[in-house]
């Protein structure tokens, strides 16, 4: 229900999807997937703590725990506190938005074998089936965590790399154990 319920509502989600043109191939299209669900613009947002970042961060609680309670919710605020938390989980896990326009590190063409891997115990097959692609062989996933010879064929500085969240792994990651702790019917 996890993958389904994402794909009905139209809820934001911890991993963006669509099919695009392949960046390298661009004869054909591909299913590509990346980091999502921030409600803020930038990872930034949720990580600095300068007082200007932590007044916006308190008026988008503020602006949650609004949405929430028109939408019916009981303890809109400590729904949108919990929402707040997932999101700064997701920024920590995220890219700065700068180094993840680095092609060389960012196109990794995966077999569905490999995306299963990848997704640990995301109900993938359900999503990817929910989602019209359930045939697709390969696919596009951007913010994998590269590898040493990656970085150094990239050019990356040091201070690039510490710029480098966790990647879509915790995407998947968080998208399962929220479904899991919410009650969530769960696929695998």
């Amino acid at each position: 229900e996890l993958a389904r319920g994402e794909v009905e509502s139209g809820i934001t989600s911890p991993l963006n999807r669509l099919g695009w043109v392949d960046d390298k191939n661009p004869d054909d299209y591909i299913f590509q997937m990346s980091m999502g669900g921030l409600g803020l613009p930038d990872r930034e947002y949720y990580l600095k703590d300068d007082e200007k970042s932590v007044g916006i961060r308190a008026k988008y609680e503020e602006l949650l725990t609004f949405l929430l309670g028109r939408a019916g919710y009981e303890d809109a605020a400590a729904k949108a506190s919990d929402v707040l938390a997932l999101e700064t989980q997701l920024a920590e896990a995220d890219w700065d938005r700068a180094v993840s326009r680095n092609p060389e590190i960012t196109y990794n063409k995966l077999t569905r074998d490999e995306l299963g891997e990848l997704a640990g115990g995301f109900p993938l097959a359900v999503a990817l089936e929910e989602l019209g692609v359930n045939g697709e062989q390969e696919f596009l996933v951007t913010e994998i965590p590269p590898t040493a010879d990656e970085i150094a064929s990239a050019g990356l500085s040091q201070e690039d790399v510490d710029k480098l969240g966790a990647g879509i792994p915790v995407a998947f990651e968080l998208a399962t154990t929220t479904a899991r702790a919410h009650g969530t019917r769960y696929h695998a």
